[in-house]
Parts: C-alpha cells; sequence; structure tokens
C-alpha cells in the first residue's frame, strides 16, 4: 500500500468510519466487523487527520482517548449498565465557555462529560441530586454525589489518568446532551 496505507479511497472511507463513530456509537461497532482492525486504524487516522477534531483536546493520540473512553464507561458500567457518555466543553470547542481562552492555555483547562442512562438517574433520583434545565440535567456532581453514586474511585482513577479536573453531569438522555452542545460520544 506504500506510504500512505490505505490511499484516496481509503481515506475517504476511513473519514466516512469517523465522521459516523462520532455521530452513532453504534458505528464503531459496526467498522470493526465490517473492516477489523483495517476499519479501525482508518478511523484513528481520520480522527487525526479530518477537518473536524473527533477526539477531544488533552489527549496527545486516539490511542490515549480511547484508553481514557474505555475505562471512563467500563468504569460507569459496572454500576449502570446502560450508561453512556460524551465530552463537552472545551475538550471539544477548544476554548473556554467563560474565558474564550484556548485549551490549556495559562491554566489546567477540565474535561466536561456528560453522561446518561436510566438506572443512573433513577440512583440520582433516589438520592436527592437536582436535576435542572426543567429536568433534563444536573448541574456538575460534586464530591458527596460522586461517592452516593458509587463513583469515587472511577473518577479519581480519571482525574489521575488525565492529570486535568474531571467533571461529571447526569442528562436523562444522551441524545439531549449532544443535541445541546458540541459533544465527542466515547463510543468505547
Amino acid at each position: 500500500m506504500g506510504k500512505k496505507g490505505l490511499g484516496k479511497a481509503g481515506a475517504r472511507a476511513a473519514r466516512t468510519i469517523i465522521d459516523k463513530v462520532v455521530e452513532n456509537p453504534k458505528a464503531f461497532r459496526e467498522a470493526e466487523e465490517l473492516g477489523g482492525d483495517a476499519a479501525k486504524a482508518g478511523a484513528r487516522g481520520a480522527a487525526r487527520t479530518s477537518g473536524k477534531r473527533n477526539i477531544p483536546h488533552g489527549f496527545k493520540d486516539f490511542e490515549e482517548f480511547q484508553d481514557f473512553g474505555t475505562r471512563l464507561n467500563n468504569g460507569l458500567r459496572e454500576k449502570y449498565p446502560d450508561a453512556q457518555s460524551a465530552f463537552q466543553g472545551s475538550s471539544v470547542t477548544g476554548r473556554g465557555h467563560d474565558s474564550g481562552l484556548p485549551f490549556d492555555q495559562g491554566r489546567t483547562s477540565d474535561y466536561d462529560i456528560a453522561i446518561s442512562g436510566d438506572s443512573l438517574a433513577q440512583a440520582a433520583e433516589r438520592n436527592g441530586i437536582e436535576f435542572r434545565s426543567g429536568g433534563r440535567n444536573t448541574p456538575p456532581l460534586d464530591e458527596r454525589e460522586i461517592e452516593q453514586l458509587g463513583l469515587t474511585d472511577l473518577v479519581d482513577d480519571l482525574k489521575t489518568r488525565a492529570g486535568r479536573p474531571v467533571n461529571l453531569m447526569i442528562y436523562r438522555n444522551l441524545e439531549e446532551a449532544v443535541a445541546a452542545k458540541p459533544s465527542i460520544r466515547v463510543w468505547f
């Protein structure tokens, strides 16, 4: 295949795959079924080279994002089997909401992560965690709320691995979260 690997047709296919993956987490699994390692390699390449940024700021490459995302979703699903997640905020937009500064410029930026799932929302309600925006989502969870949900070890591990603060907000529906704000889904 030479230096360019997949060639122009393969690169177009990889860009199509990664665009679908960002919009639809099932697409990654479909890509695996269709093309196995080649599809995953193409998706990783497209994540680095397409016009859109398909991995959150703060990760050096797709593999680092994949490791973090896998740990995040596996950790959530240990307690909440239907959990889903998506990055939001400056790690997606590249700029701080209030300051407008580029990600990590003059400070260590945080990761804002939307999490959802019926079991997670029900656990939040049982623990008296308040939903806002017409009942659509919680504010960023504080330490007490994270502990009530049994997520302290997971969040501590993610903060340590990322070397930055990690904020979780519960949404009743991830589709609403993704529709409301720029997001990168974690599909692993």
